[in-house]
């Protein structure tokens, strides 16, 4: 599988896949997220961020952030399970959100076209 990294940090990477899904890697644990989905992820990310007393927030069924104790959250995207210090949610969030601006700036459709010529 062809990949283009749109960002990496030294646990993981975001890459798009030639047919324009979505590759998270963290850890030893790689998902594939639909382009819908890891929209829904990186809203799901950023109210982490804001919320100083999150308890728990999701977006749609397969998608949450639950702080389980102070500085401690699960992210749960579908059936894999993140479990994150607050150091490691924010590496993870700020990572994430990268691969997002980048994927902004060119729209997922030219590099999808990009990566089949």
């Amino acid at each position: 599988m062809m990949l283009t990294i749109l960002s990496r940090h030294k646990r993981g990477h975001v890459a798009c896949c030639h047919n324009g899904i979505i590759e998270l890697a963290w850890d030893e644990v790689e998902i594939h997220l639909r382009p819908a989905n890891f929209t829904r992820l990186i809203r799901l990310l950023e109210i982490g961020i804001v919320e100083l007393d999150l308890a728990e927030a999701c977006d749609g069924p397969s998608c949450r952030l639950k702080q389980v104790k102070p500085g401690h959250f699960q992210l749960q995207l579908g059936r894999t399970r993140f479990d994150l210090t607050l150091l490691d949610f924010l590496d993870l969030a700020e990572m994430a959100r990268a691969a997002a601006r980048r994927l902004a700036c060119t729209g997922l459709n030219a590099w999808v076209q990009a990566m089949t010529v």
